[in-house]
């Protein structure tokens, strides 16, 4: 995991989420290749903030576990307004994570901490 998150293996195949997507009833029938895999991804972290219950305009968001950003990234994105937290346990995702938002990849309210 560390060597593949220093290569960028990770980040090359599965982007900036180690999540597995969601796909529709429709889409599925259609077959689930025909959807961008990244897409997918994004539409996964879309509904599990569906399926949370959180309001429609959260002012502060923690992501627990966020590895590279992502989600963080995304959800800032989505809602401007919020405080967005990352917290990463993993130093090598961790510091990948930070030198994105470093880099200006970071939305503005998202925060990058290590702990």
């Amino acid at each position: 995991y560390d060597a593949w998150t220093e290569e960028g293996i990770l980040e090359y195949y599965w982007g900036e989420h180690i999540h597995l997507g969601v796909y529709s009833e429709a889409e599925r029938a259609a077959g689930y290749t025909k959807k961008d895999f990244k897409q997918a991804k994004y539409d996964f972290i879309d509904e599990m903030l569906r399926f949370s219950g959180a309001p429609p305009n959260p002012q502060s968001i923690l992501d627990v576990g966020c590895g590279f950003g992502g989600t963080s990234r995304h959800l800032a994105k989505k809602f401007p307004g919020a405080q967005v937290k990352g917290k990463c346990w993993h130093h090598p995702v961790a510091q990948a994570g930070r030198a994105r938002h470093r880099a200006g990849q970071g939305a503005r309210g998202a925060e990058r901490q290590l702990s």
